[in-house]
């Protein structure tokens, strides 16, 4: 529950969803997409602990969108959904306006993504030094992103006990999506196996990519997005690619574009990815690389 400095309190859940999604005067599909994006808000101050958001978290909040890969006008579209519920809010006595003056990013200029090659890819994992915990997770965190098409809040909330055998090999079952499971190839899961052997015994709800500030506390917490983000930039960078518009989500980019030139079917690429529709999945192919590079694809189930 939120408390703003006026005193007002609002509940950032599913029935305060609900009840701003009553009062929308649009069509049935556009109701549905201000629900989405509204959740995905909900999920974001959960994560950072903004129990009582003010302009400053709003604003960081478009950041954190811009910097997860999306475009431009994808922001533009998830930051409308934010203030015009913060509109209501005030209207209805709930919350003040606290979205209201905070600017959408410029259309204009939305960043393109870009995709790296297979021998790309083998060279920024090869970069990342195992040597303790943390490298073992970094390169357990990137290699599962790029072989099962993660973003960064389905690699945020995942938890160990995802983490499966089926009667095919290891899978990992992404949380808030319906049928979203991913097989997990033999080398990724042989870095998944050696992290979590190094991070010591922990229970199925503990998070599968845990923080490692709070451990000396007695605690694990879940990774942030923006600390997800974080990390992979940082392994671009330490790889020689230090590209503004290789993000995070260019990982997820990276698979699925992987997956297509390696001859996977479009349908079997489009469940991969977790898209409603293939001509999402086809999209993905467009995808602009960081560099003209020639060399082999990395393919999925490579032991």
């Amino acid at each position: 529950m939120g408390k703003d400095s006026a005193g007002t309190t609002i509940r950032f859940d599913n029935r305060t969803i609900e009840e701003f999604a009553a009062s929308l005067r649009l069509s049935p599909r556009s109701v549905v997409s201000y629900k989405r994006c509204l959740a995905y808000f909900f999920s974001y101050l959960e994560e950072t602990g903004a129990v009582r958001p003010e302009s400053g978290d709003i604003a960081a909040y478009r950041e954190a969108l811009s910097a997860s890969g999306k475009r431009a006008a994808t922001v533009h579209n998830y930051l409308a959904a934010v203030k015009s519920f913060f509109r209501w809010a005030a209207a209805e006595g709930l919350y003040r306006d606290i979205a209201g003056k905070v600017s959408h990013p410029s259309v204009d200029h939305a960043p393109r993504r870009k995709t790296l090659t297979g021998a790309q890819m083998k060279r920024v994992l090869e970069s990342i030094d195992r040597g303790d915990v943390r490298g073992k997770r970094d390169y357990a965190l990137l290699a599962l992103m790029v072989t099962g098409g993660l973003d960064t809040l389905e690699a945020a909330r995942a938890t160990a006990g995802d983490l499966k055998r089926s009667r095919t090999g290891p899978v990992l079952h992404i949380r808030g999506v319906r049928g979203g499971v991913v097989r997990i190839p033999p080398r990724t899961w042989r870095a998944l196996v050696d992290y979590l052997e190094a991070r010591g015994p922990v229970n199925e709800e503990a998070p599968l990519f845990a923080g490692l500030s709070n451990r000396t506390l007695g605690r694990e917490t879940h990774m942030s997005t923006s600390s997800i983000s974080r990390i992979v930039k940082e392994a671009f960078r330490g790889a020689g690619y230090d590209d503004v518009n290789l993000t995070a989500q260019s990982l997820r980019f990276t698979g699925v574009k992987l997956a297509l030139q390696g001859g996977e079917r479009l349908e079997d690429v489009q469940r991969f990815a977790r898209h409603k529709t293939i001509r999402t999945t086809f999209l993905y192919e467009q995808a602009e690389p960081a560099a003209q590079e020639h060399g082999e694809a990395m393919k999925e189930g490579q032991g």
